[in-house]
């Protein structure tokens, strides 16, 4: 590769002169010195073995991006697999984990642990309104049937399954931008009933915060509204038996 000239070389900064490679260059390192400056893990000093377990994570990092230079810039979706297949990922699953910043307990649950929910005799679904309904007491609400009732009209449980998996799950946006959120949101209100049942809802807390400890994280920050949940009666619950729930788990 020829070499480049620096001095016939510049880039055009908004609101500035042109300045050369060099000059640019210079600015680049000051602004990340400045950001290391910021890091809050700046003063750590690591062990020997976990200077030694660096090494090998970045290694395995910069193999992944010398294989796929566009595998951090690419479309989520398109890259998503890679990423859950490569030795890193299996490293750092392993790993203990510090914190999860916060998880939303509307929308964290496995989807096959919701799916399995709609086996009790109590969860009614109508496809029209797409929203689950719960409760023992039944429900008269136009248009909503039993799903195992429903579960019985298929071909097989397995496909039907399969098909309420798919209602709930994000599928990726084509093209992939951030208007894929808008499909998120509808995504909270299919599931609602199914976490904001009481009993539903303790079996939700209990199993997610078994996967965070399988996981090693340390700390987690549930994200919950307080009286969204309710009883058999669709009466909703005291904060005392709400924190009741989260004390007895």
């Amino acid at each position: 590769m020829d070499q480049i000239d620096d001095e016939k070389v510049s880039f055009q900064k908004v609101g500035a002169s042109e300045i050369t490679v060099a000059e640019w260059l210079k600015e680049k390192e000051e602004l990340l010195a400045k950001d290391r400056d910021h890091d809050h893990a700046k003063d750590i000093v690591l062990s020997d073995k976990a200077r030694v377990v660096d090494r090998k994570l970045a290694a395995l990092r910069n193999k992944m991006l010398n294989d796929d230079p566009v595998l951090v810039t690419a479309p989520h979706y398109e890259k998503l697999q890679s990423l859950i297949d490569s030795p890193l990922y299996d490293c750092l699953k392993m790993m203990p984990k510090p914190a999860v910043h916060h998880t939303h307990l509307t929308a964290c649950a496995p989807v096959e642990f919701l799916v399995d929910l709609t086996y009790n005799d109590f969860v009614f679904y109508s496809e029209k309104e797409n929203l689950f309904h719960v409760s023992k007491k039944g429900c008269t609400k136009d248009g909503y049937m039993k799903v195992n009732s429903l579960r019985q009209y298929w071909k097989n449980a397995i496909e039907f399954d399969q098909w309420i998996a798919d209602k709930i799950l994000l599928r990726p946006a084509v093209p992939e931008d951030h208007g894929i959120w808008v499909g998120f949101q509808d995504k909270f209100g299919i599931t609602l009933q199914l976490y904001c049942y009481a009993p539903f809802f303790e079996k939700i807390l209990y199993r997610v915060s078994k996967d965070y400890i399988k996981e090693m994280v340390t700390v987690v920050e549930y994200r919950h509204i307080f009286g969204s949940l309710f009883n058999d009666d669709g009466e909703n619950l005291s904060l005392e038996d709400e924190l009741a729930i989260f004390a007895k788990i």
